[in-house]
């Protein structure tokens, strides 16, 4: 009887005790947000999230068919890519084992993004490769932006820079005299070049220079340097103090080459719109973006339309001379697949990056703007084979090259071409 009575005690308190838990208010809570139907709505907002970052990633991917004169957005919105892409891989690497229909969405958005994707990150393992047999039909180009030779490391120069930049002599100039390049396209490139003690440029320096690269052309920032013979092309410019490139023609191993140094407009940031961006990207408050927004935004879009504009001229000196092989190099201030890289690239010209790179790079260091903006671009009877970035830090830029190779041909290209009328030539 007792023992009965035990039981009926027990389970009467087990009743209380699940009742008082049922009531318990973190219990509802608990109840309500694990409920199919909460669970559902989470679903949905989640997915709508994952939808819209990766329709922001797509803007950002194609943003370069849009021209930046109807709109500059899309254009800085491009800068932004590779993050974008980043976001992308660690939403499907952090979904997919938890709902795999949630990585769906960014998995698409990676499958849609992919062209962009290669071009902004090569993979580039069969290449052909330089032998004996083939060394006699292989260049190497080399483009630098150098920024009047000052040197980037010299914290007199550049306190944001660390570095003592002591070098005895120019050290940018002497890494284009060790580089091994056979034609160099030049950007911010002193006119004339003379002995500076502040700058440490040597007449040994100069002569060096010189007496590898005896033919070279120049104008007011842009210098082409070759080892084989050139003749500069005179450039019908609008009536403009900055002019963007310097071009010439070379007799390259028998191959009559057009080639352009390119230096599109820079984005006009003086020292306090660069600080301003510093403290953005170093985490800044709501006041800090407020001001880089109705400063530097303006700013950007005057340039992206400049790029534009430019990369109009120098796609019109390709078409109007007709030259077969053309090769244009640079400083672009912009990513690849831009609107102006695609508007000068039409449907014939190819990116050596993409094709002979490997991996991601990024060509400009300072002031905490890493983007790969240096570029080297071709056509013709050639094919690049090799793309390096190299590791000089002594201007803002770092070196690129290319190496190329020309197709084997029974004789030079010269004879398969009119002759050049630089005169007469479609304007």
């Amino acid at each position: 009887m007792s023992s009965m009575n035990q039981n009926k005690t027990g389970e009467a308190g087990t009743d209380h005790t699940a009742a008082v838990e049922t009531s318990h208010p973190r219990s509802r809570i608990k109840r309500i947000f694990t409920s199919p139907r909460v669970r559902r709505i989470w679903w949905w907002i989640i997915f709508c999230i994952y939808v819209f970052l990766g329709l922001c990633t797509i803007a950002a991917a194609y943003s370069g068919l849009i021209n930046p004169e109807i709109t500059a957005i899309p254009a800085i919105l491009a800068l932004t890519f590779p993050f974008w892409i980043l976001l992308t891989v660690f939403l499907i690497i952090a979904t997919v084992f938890v709902n795999w229909r949630l990585a769906l969405v960014p998995g698409a958005t990676l499958m849609i993004c992919l062209g962009p994707v290669i071009s902004n990150t090569p993979i580039n393992f069969v290449k052909e490769k330089i032998t004996p047999q083939n060394r006699d039909r292989a260049f190497m180009l080399l483009s630098y932006n150098c920024l009047n030779l000052f040197d980037a490391r010299d914290e007199a120069q550049y306190p944001h820079l660390p570095g003592d930049g002591r070098s005895p002599v120019n050290p940018t100039l002497s890494y284009i005299i060790g580089s091994g390049a056979d034609v160099v396209c030049l950007q911010e490139f002193p006119k004339p070049l003379k002995p500076n003690d502040r700058l440490r440029i040597t007449s040994e320096q100069i002569d060096s220079l010189y007496s590898i690269y005896p033919h070279h052309t120049a104008n007011y920032a842009e210098t082409i340097l070759s080892k084989y013979p050139l003749y500069p092309i005179p450039v019908k410019n609008p009536a403009e103090e900055y002019q963007p490139f310097q071009a010439a023609v070379m007799d390259i191993m028998g191959r009559k080459t057009l080639v352009v140094s390119v230096h599109l407009g820079s984005f006009g940031l003086d020292e306090s719109d660069k600080a301003l961006y510093r403290e953005v990207t170093q985490g800044g408050g709501e006041s800090k973006i407020s001001a880089a927004r109705k400063v530097l935004i303006p700013k950007l879009g005057q340039a992206f339309v400049a790029h534009a504009y430019q990369a109009e001229e120098i796609r019109h000196l390709v078409d109007s001379l007709n030259i077969r092989n053309v090769i244009i190099a640079g400083d672009f201030n912009d990513v690849p697949d831009c609107y102006a890289i695609r508007k000068l690239s039409g449907e014939d010209i190819h990116n050596a990056y993409s094709l002979a790179g490997h991996g991601p790079i990024i060509t400009f260091h300072t002031n905490r703007f890493y983007f790969h903006i240096d570029h080297i671009l071709y056509r013709g009877a050639l094919e690049a084979i090799d793309f390096r970035r190299g590791d000089s830090n002594s201007s803002d830029h770092y070196p690129v090259t290319a190496t190329f190779l020309w197709h084997p041909i029974s004789r030079p290209d010269n004879h398969d071409l009119p002759e050049i009328d630089l005169e007469n030539r479609k304007n």
